[in-house]
């Protein structure tokens, strides 16, 4: 009976002169209509009364939060968070609204530069933290922007524990620096990582090949070639 004990909760608030009391019957309401009646218009409008009485009041744009994210209501989704930074306690919870914000601004809003500006303040608060680093990198990768990227990938390298985790990401920065930034020195020094981890990593050995051809670097040509062939007959073995 959620229609009825809908207004009997308007008839109180009518009459209801307390704003703590009128506080708590609108969020009776507004879960009402959220969670009961499907009706988020009027969810919406029960909380937004609420934060015309407090704008920083806590349970109401939370509530929101959740109304706009079922709703996919990205860009008011996106105010709200922006009024939680406001009200967050400690760095931890100013990253996460910022961490919000950024998915919003790239995810929906196609808002590049808004979202890497935003996954900056994360690093900010938290340090290197893995994913906002991915996040970037994703941005920089998707504009075409290479050298920003390659700034967050070798960051990435630098916090990844485990040396055979880090391999993918020197092979990408590998063939980024040769084949976009056309920066062979570079490019050679990533496969050589790769090859510190893994000595018999074959991709990376004819990364190196290639570098030292197009570079007339002879002696190191032939020495890596043998170290080819060696682990093709270790393999044929």
């Amino acid at each position: 009976m959620f229609a009825e004990l809908s207004h009997i909760i308007q008839r109180r608030i009518g009459i209801t002169e307390a704003t703590s009391e009128v506080v708590e019957l609108y969020h009776r309401l507004g879960a009402c209509y959220a969670d009961a009646l499907d009706e988020p218009d009027k969810a919406v409008e029960c909380f937004q009364q609420i934060l015309e009485t407090d704008s920083r009041e806590k349970r109401a744009l939370e509530a929101l939060e959740r109304v706009y994210y079922k709703r996919e209501s990205w860009a008011e989704l996106y105010g709200i968070y922006e009024k939680m930074v406001d009200i967050a306690v400690g760095d931890e919870a100013v990253a996460d609204c910022y961490a919000h914000l950024a998915k919003i601004a790239s995810d929906t809003l196609a808002d590049r530069d808004r979202a890497v500006d935003l996954w900056n303040r994360v690093i900010d608060l938290r340090g290197e933290d893995p994913t906002a680093l991915w996040e970037l990198g994703g941005l920089f990768e998707a504009g075409e922007l290479f050298r920003e990227l390659t700034d967050v990938l070798e960051r990435c390298v630098r916090i990844i524990p485990t040396p055979s985790d880090q391999i993918p990401v020197l092979k990408r920065l590998g063939v980024i620096y040769r084949e976009k930034l056309e920066r062979d020195r570079n490019a050679l020094e990533s496969w050589q990582k790769v090859l510190e981890i893994d000595p018999g990593d074959l991709e990376a050995l004819r990364a190196i090949t290639a570098i030292h051809r197009a570079g007339q670097a002879w002696e190191d040509l032939v020495e890596t070639l043998h170290r080819i062939l060696e682990i093709g007959v270790t393999m044929m073995d």
